[in-house]
């Protein structure tokens, strides 16, 4: 199979890797790990203010005594979502390989060991934003949304959100 041409510097080089995209069995979950799925999109947006990246746009609304820990809180939470997702797609590929090992023979020679380099990139890419203006302090959803749409348009990517 023809290997597409890979830009080093946007695409690692081992992303289009036989081991991660042909099942050497049916059902084979090394060639099915919704990582490389999510990477796969993630290396597909090649518009808008940050090519290739994913995450979230966070509006802070509340500036109240005390919000500032709570924000850096809730910004800690929401930081940590994509290692934990990515640490919980390795420990299922390696729960389900586990598995199969005890109930079906195509197994035997599949490691249980995972390759992470498509979790490291897939972490790697992830980038919020956060926006912080105090002239929304206590804004309805309504004026959110607005905002939100004018500062993505700001952006240059409204168009690809389709706002």
């Amino acid at each position: 199979m023809a290997q597409p041409v890979i830009d080093e510097e946007d695409y690692p080089s081992w992303f289009y890797d036989d081991d991660f995209r042909v099942a050497r069995f049916e059902g084979d979950p090394r060639s099915t790990r919704s990582v490389i799925r999510r990477l796969d999109t993630t290396l597909s947006l090649r518009h808008g203010h940050k090519p290739k990246k994913w995450g979230f746009a966070i509006i802070r609304t509340a500036y109240g005594p005390g919000s500032d820990q709570k924000f850096e809180h809730a910004l800690e939470m929401i930081n940590n979502i994509a290692q934990h997702w990515s640490e919980g797609e390795v420990e299922g590929l390696k729960s389900r390989i586990a598995l199969g090992k005890e109930t079906d023979f195509r197994y035997k020679h599949v490691p249980v060991e995972v390759d992470t380099r498509p979790n490291e990139e897939f972490v790697r890419r992830y980038e919020n934003d956060v926006v912080e203006d105090q002239s929304l302090e206590n804004a309805s959803f309504a004026a959110v949304r607005e905002y939100f749409k004018t500062w993505i348009a700001s952006k240059g990517a409204g168009r690809t959100l389709g706002i």
